[in-house]
């Protein structure tokens, strides 16, 4: 296993290869940072009824948070839930579309996350095996 202070170093080989604003690279990174670090963990929540909850009650850190753990989840777990993986894309650009809404679209890496959401889910994949591959 891949010591913890290495990270940050595969992250921005990872991330590098987006293609992607920079401000999106960038929030992409801490994304990933933000999963080691933390305990950011809904692997043992229902998406959908969280997904319900949020869209009921509106809130930034509500869509925010489950956007990104579905980005995260997809990039680096994509076996995780894979019969669910339309859905889970589908909800993802809904929450990122959420919250460029909520910000009144004044962040543009929100939109681009919302549209981009499924490309840059396999771009992350592609460079994560491409890296695995590379490193044996």
């Amino acid at each position: 296993m891949l010591p913890a202070k290495e990270l940050p170093q595969l992250f921005d080989s990872i991330v590098n290869a987006l293609s992607a604003r920079e401000d999106t690279k960038a929030y992409v990174k801490g994304l990933l940072l933000a999963y080691v670090e933390g305990p950011k963990d809904l692997s043992t929540e229902s998406i959908t009824l969280r997904y319900a909850a949020v869209r009921e009650k509106p809130s930034f850190v509500g869509f925010q948070e489950l956007a990104d753990w579905l980005f995260f989840s997809r990039s680096i777990f994509p076996d995780h839930a894979a019969d669910f993986a339309g859905l889970y894309e589908a909800m993802g650009q809904s929450a990122y579309y959420r919250c460029h809404l909520l910000l009144r679209k004044e962040w543009p890496l929100f939109g681009e996350l919302s549209r981009g959401f499924g490309d840059l889910v396999t771009q992350l994949q592609e460079s994560s095996a491409h890296l695995a591959v590379g490193s044996s």
